[in-house]
């Protein structure tokens, strides 16, 4: 789908090729394992994010994530030792166990045209090449 760029599939190319896209897909799952422990930790300080919202116009839903983000920056700044960011620091230990070799399963969206997709392997192909040759310098 438009601006979803998953993980790389397989394993195939140079030793080199195999080694970029590995980096890649660690990388996507350890970033995709920060924001999911985010939004768990909203979802828990803040119950109107954990159940379906009310019949809020689309635009008063974002303004209430937004808020409740906004909120929660303020507090990891000036309350450092509350309890779900305690609770989400002993979660980042989690992290770094991440196994690149399984990624995590395609987003079912819109059908996208040959050229679109070819634009978003393209992106994330340079991505990963850049991501390994600042990591080899």
């Amino acid at each position: 789908m438009t601006g979803f760029m998953a993980p790389f599939k397989g394993a195939r190319g140079t030793a080199q090729e195999r080694a970029v896209r590995i980096l890649f897909n660690k990388r996507h799952a350890s970033l995709r394992n920060i924001i999911e422990r985010t939004f768990g930790v909203l979802k828990k300080r803040f119950l109107i994010l954990k159940g379906p919202m009310q019949n809020y116009m689309m635009a008063t839903q974002n303004n209430i994530v937004l808020a409740c983000m906004a909120l929660h920056n303020f507090m990891r700044e000036y309350v450092p030792n509350d309890a779900y960011f305690a609770e989400e620091e002993a979660d980042i230990a989690l992290a770094d166990n991440i196994n690149p070799f399984n990624p995590m399963p395609a987003a079912q969206g819109p059908d996208m045209s040959a050229a679109g997709i070819a634009e978003w392997n393209e992106s994330r192909r340079a991505i990963a090449d850049m991501m390994y040759y600042y990591q080899h310098q």
